[in-house]
């Protein structure tokens, strides 16, 4: 019972509430109107600001009234000109931007080709260093020249010649035979000056495998007409170097 008492209560109190306010509104909206008609009914006096003055003076404010219109309006003409010059730089500085970018993303493709190329060209000249290392033709294919025997160096010729006497010491054989005795000091000395090959020994070997590198018809231009064909035989003499450690070297000739 007690619940229900206090319930109503804030009830009756909001009502009251809700009442108040609409009954204020109500009078400001009455006031308003009232304060309205008032004006409708008594208007407020027009009052020309420029009564007290003279003919003259009104035209000399109205001249400079025109004066300073024409002067904005001047103004007006050169900020406009002013714009227009501006908003011209403007859509010349964004077609140069524009340009620009398109430069700068042409010189990038510039460059990522620029790049290509580049390890195109390493690649090619790696190639060809190892086509040029494994070429034939690069390498030296001869073997160690015999010396000529002329006609008239015959040892055998004189052999009957020598007895022991001066005479036949000075004979050709003799001279010959000096002659081989100072080719032998000379290659004592050279063998003496390369001591760094001292404890090596030289193997070779042979083989008789034949590796037959035919030529590629299909890429000759088109229309090409074969005149002649021809083998070439290329001999590789492989020399084993071993050292007194074990180990060894491997050349080609």
């Amino acid at each position: 019972m007690q619940y229900s008492f206090i319930s109503l209560f804030f009830c009756i109190f909001e009502e009251t509430k809700i009442l108040n306010m609409n009954e204020l509104e109500r009078m400001k909206l009455l006031s308003s109107a009232r304060k309205l008609k008032e004006r409708e009914d008594i208007p407020a006096p027009f009052e020309d600001p420029y009564s007290d003055m003279i003919p003259e003076e009104k035209s000399k404010m109205i001249m400079e009234l025109v004066a300073s219109r024409d002067r904005d309006a001047e103004r007006i003409r050169r900020d406009e000109a002013r714009i227009d010059a501006l908003l011209s730089k403007i859509d010349e500085l964004l077609s140069l931007q524009k340009a620009a970018m398109a430069a700068e993303k042409e010189l990038d493709a510039y460059k990522a080709m620029n790049g290509n190329l580049l390890s195109k060209i390493t690649a090619l000249e790696e190639r060809l260093k190892v086509r040029n290392k494994n070429l034939y033709g690069c390498k030296s294919q001869k073997g160690i020249r015999k010396k000529r025997v002329k006609d008239g160096d015959d040892h055998t010729r004189d052999k009957d010649d020598f007895d022991g006497t001066p005479q036949s010491i000075d004979s050709p054989s003799a001279e010959a035979g000096g002659e081989a005795v100072e080719e032998e000091g000379s290659e004592a000395k050279s063998k003496e000056s390369r001591l760094y090959r001292q404890g090596l020994s030289y193997r070779t070997m042979s083989a008789d495998n034949t590796v037959c590198h035919n030529s590629d018809i299909g890429r000759l231009p088109a229309g090409s007409v074969i005149i002649k064909r021809f083998r070439k035989s290329c001999d590789i003499f492989e020399n084993v170097i071993s050292s007194g450690d074990g180990n060894g070297k491997y050349s080609y000739l």
